[in-house]
């Protein structure tokens, strides 16, 4: 609707869009997953990725990348029924907390593709702490203060917690 609206002869106008006929077809979500996984190709690493799709729907797509992938974890990116988080900060908190590094472009020769969602020596167990401990995962923005975001479901808001380490639901409105 947004790039409809803007091509047609109301771009420049705000106008509210009633969604009602929408909200009575359209019901329900795709719960939003972490996984992971590790191939012979990239060996003592871990690929930690998130999906909004099912996870066996993401590593068949991977697989056509490494076809040799072993898919290690899944879990729900879901705090509470309001509340998602993505996959950057299960990254932050693999580097923040376990000391885990990123691949960096060179650190194989022939990889058939670069991600930097891979983490050496990173554990099933890594991650399981990171998403179990979701609601404390930080990022930093670009003046370096520490926050923590979270995506809110119903607003399709990011919400940022300035420097709180205790958050565990969202406080949209």
């Amino acid at each position: 609707l947004y790039h409809y609206l803007n091509k047609s002869s109301m771009e420049g106008v705000k106008a509210k869009i009633d969604t009602t006929i929408l909200d009575n077809i359209i019901i329900g979500r795709v719960e939003p997953y972490i996984y992971a996984f590790s191939t012979e190709t990239v060996p003592n690493y871990l690929k930690v990725g998130d999906t909004s799709r099912g996870v066996r729907v993401r590593l068949d797509e991977w697989r056509k990348i490494f076809p040799n992938l072993v898919q290690q974890y899944e879990h729900s990116a879901q705090i509470d029924d309001e509340t998602i988080f993505r996959d950057f900060a299960v990254h932050t908190f693999l580097e923040r907390e376990k000391g885990r590094v990123r691949l960096q472009q060179d650190t194989f020769a022939d990889l058939p593709y670069y991600s930097r969602e891979f983490f050496k020596e990173a554990t099933t167990e890594d991650v399981n702490a990171a998403v179990s401990d979701a609601g404390f995962i930080w990022s930093e923005d670009r003046g370096g203060r520490g926050f923590r975001l979270h995506y809110c479901i119903s607003s399709l808001a990011i919400q940022g917690y300035t420097n709180i380490r205790f958050v565990l639901r969202s406080l949209a409105a």
